[in-house]
């Protein structure tokens, strides 16, 4: 799968690379509510995609994907930040942006790694206690 993800101490880092379909969007909203549900604390979420060759999916997938997270009860505020470092990257980030509906998900573009981490931590420290729910699927 061409979407990686990481636990660290504060955040979950998604790393995007190679060529993403709707298939690894759909492996990735499985993957990030289970991810998110081991970490002991709502976790706030980097995305990177720095290393995106190509993108073989439309506007509808991205639409559907954050159609489907906005139904996605979130137990307390996340944030998601992600690095828009090149033409391909920050389209992708852009569509993502524009579609959220999640009244508990804020996301931001961003054009450095540490401007995004900057911009996690203020203000919103990772909610310590129990995950349960995070990101599950309706």
């Amino acid at each position: 799968m061409p979407i990686r993800i990481e636990v660290c101490s504060r955040h979950i880092h998604v790393s995007w690379h190679g060529l993403v379909t709707a298939d690894d969007l759909t492996a990735l909203f499985r993957g990030l509510p289970e991810t998110a549900r081991t970490c002991g604390f709502t976790p706030h979420v980097l995305h990177t995609a720095e290393a995106v060759t190509d993108l073989q999916l439309g506007t509808w997938d991205a639409c559907e994907y954050s159609l489907r997270r906005s139904r996605t009860p979130l137990p307390a505020p996340v944030k998601v930040a992600f690095v828009a470092t090149t033409p391909v990257s920050g389209a992708l980030a852009r569509v993502f942006r524009g579609f959220n509906r999640n009244p508990n998900l804020t996301m931001d573009v961003f054009p450095t790694r540490a401007e995004a981490l900057a911009w996690l931590e203020v203000g919103a420290e990772a909610v310590s206690g129990p995950s349960e729910g995070v990101g599950a699927a309706p």
